[in-house]
C-alpha cells in the first residue's frame, strides 16, 4: 500500500490522490451511485438490476422477489395443517406430567438473587442520598428526570 504525503493544495492533493483500482461492476454491486437510475426486477425465482435504458423483459416484473415464507396461502394453509394445535397440547401436558420441566423454578424470576445484606444497605443508602425535586402543581417527590418528565409545565393537576 503507497503512503501518500498531503501537498496542502485541496485540489491538486485530490487529483493527485491514489485510488485502488476497483471494477465498476463491483462498485454497483455495492449499491452505486444514489442517483444512478437503476431498479430491480424479478421473475418469482431470481432478480436483477436493470440500468434505465434498459427494457424490462418478458415475464419479468419490477421490484424484488418477496422474503416472505409464504406468498401462497394455500401453501400457508397447508403448512398450518401439518401442526395439530392439540396434539401439541397433549405434548405439553406429558412433559410436564413427566417431570421434564419440574427442575424449573420460575418463584424468583426477574429478582437478583446474588444481592446480600450489606449491599442492599447500600443501594437504600445511596437512593435516599439521590437529588429529589418537589412538583410547586401536586407537591409530588421525584428524581429530577421524573419530575421533569411529568411534573411541572407538564403536570396533570394543571389539565384538571
Amino acid at each position: 500500500m503507497a503512503i501518500y504525503t498531503f501537498t496542502g493544495d485541496f485540489a491538486e492533493d485530490l487529483k493527485n490522490f491514489p485510488t485502488p483500482d476497483i471494477p465498476k461492476d463491483a462498485l454497483r454491486s455495492w449499491g452505486g451511485d444514489t442517483t444512478s437510475n437503476t431498479f430491480w426486477i424479478t421473475n418469482g425465482d431470481s432478480e436483477k438490476l436493470l440500468q434505465p435504458e434498459e427494457q424490462i423483459p418478458a415475464g419479468w416484473k419490477k421490484g424484488r422477489k418477496s422474503s416472505l415464507p409464504f406468498k401462497d396461502s394455500l401453501k400457508q394453509k397447508e403448512f398450518g395443517s401439518r401442526v395439530n394445535p392439540e396434539k401439541h397440547k397433549q405434548g405439553l401436558k406429558e412433559a410436564w406430567a413427566s417431570g421434564k420441566f419440574a427442575n424449573r423454578d420460575n418463584t424468583n424470576l426477574g429478582k437478583n438473587q446474588n444481592w446480600t445484606e450489606e449491599r442492599k444497605a447500600h443501594a437504600s443508602k445511596m437512593a435516599l442520598k439521590r437529588e429529589r425535586l418537589t412538583c410547586p402543581h401536586c407537591s409530588t417527590t421525584a428524581t429530577p428526570a421524573m419530575a421533569k418528565r411529568w411534573h411541572f409545565d407538564n403536570c396533570k393537576t394543571l389539565y384538571k
